[in-house]
């Protein structure tokens, strides 16, 4: 994906929707800190921050 909207920026448009899973406890947080990111222009940084500490994540109780 990152390619393709490196390859071809005006005519390539992603567009992410959170859809946090009951099963991870952490997901609602995720997806809050996504979204605050995203109004700061930061999501995509967000994003692959979050899925590159996904399996600490989803185990830890003790995020902020």
């Amino acid at each position: 994906v990152n390619k393709l909207r490196t390859l071809y920026p005006n005519d390539v448009k992603v567009v992410f929707k959170n859809f946090p899973l009951r099963s991870h406890k952490q997901a609602n947080k995720a997806a809050l800190y996504a979204l605050a990111a995203g109004q700061q222009g930061k999501y995509h940084e967000m994003h692959n921050a979050i899925m590159a500490q996904f399996r600490d994540l989803k185990n830890n109780e003790n995020l902020p």
